[in-house]
């Protein structure tokens, strides 16, 4: 009995780039929209397949741009603002957002989900130590109750290893932790605000473009071609698939890592790779 482990892997990519060698995990669901179809005159349901999907989900390490041997981490991120004041050295940990709504745009006869994005949404959580600077953290934990509304309306950028991720944002959520023998800390969260003068092309402020993953997911709508195999001899999975999430997240002594939501749109292939 040849029981299969991780090593065996042998094929993971999006839009034709190879990510085998930088995640520590993924995660592949196949589900089914279901219909229940039972009679009267029976106890049980009777369900019956009406649509089918395939979702991946991928933590992406960075790769460093020194070696190809190490990934980012803590050391690599070098800038992080909100407003016109920095904060990447009170900072102990944070991520940047990206969600979707998608709507399905199959039509009768189509067997394959075709999610459609028609909505983004993105945001930056931060963990400050509170530091007693005038204009550090301390001072946007006061802006968080102004009583002038456009206080809360700063700009927030997080540079992590070269690539800047920054957008006009709302401060929306703020908490001060202070526990016994511990640091005070102040978790905030910005929110993305979006204007109608600068669509999709312009927002967020960078990254932008669409020659990295991250860049695509941010700034286009369109599928990608993915492909999974479990291993040389294993599962084989093929199609096309949209980018509904992102999260990238860093913090204290850890890695930068990424982690890509796709979701198929039309036909996926299933065979057994040789």
């Amino acid at each position: 009995m040849a029981i299969r482990y991780q090593g065996e892997m042998a094929i993971v990519s999006v839009d034709a780039t190879d990510y085998l060698g930088t995640f520590a995990a993924i995660t592949v669901e196949y589900s089914d929209i279901v219909i229940e179809s039972s009679p009267l005159t029976l106890m049980y349901e009777h369900e019956q397949v009406a649509a089918s999907s395939v979702k991946f989900t991928i933590p992406i390490k960075k790769a460093h741009g020194s070696s190809s041997n190490d990934f980012s981490c803590n050391l690599d991120v070098t800038a992080l603002t909100i407003g016109t004041h920095a904060h990447a050295a009170y900072c102990k940990s944070g991520s940047f957002d990206m969600s979707t709504t998608t709507k399905d745009t199959r039509g009768m006869g189509e067997r394959w989900v075709k999610p459609k994005i028609v909505k983004k949404k993105i945001e930056m959580s931060l963990s400050l130590m509170l530091d007693g600077i005038t204009n550090a953290s301390e001072a946007k934990a006061i802006l968080m109750a102004s009583g002038t509304l456009t206080d809360k309306n700063v700009a927030v950028s997080a540079t992590l290893d070269g690539t800047a991720y920054s957008f006009p944002g709302l401060m929306k959520a703020g908490s001060i932790k202070i526990n016994q023998a511990d640091l005070q800390m102040l978790d905030l969260t910005v929110g993305g605000r979006s204007y109608a003068d600068s669509p999709l092309a312009n927002f967020p402020t960078t990254p932008t473009g669409t020659s990295s993953i991250a860049a695509k997911a941010l700034n286009a709508t369109a599928a990608v071609a993915f492909e999974f195999e479990s291993a040389t001899d294993g599962i084989n999975l093929a199609g096309n698939a949209v980018i509904t999430g992102l999260k990238i997240s860093w913090g204290e002594d850890q890695l930068i890592t990424a982690e890509y939501i796709l979701e198929s749109y039309g036909t996926v292939t299933t065979t057994r790779a040789t």
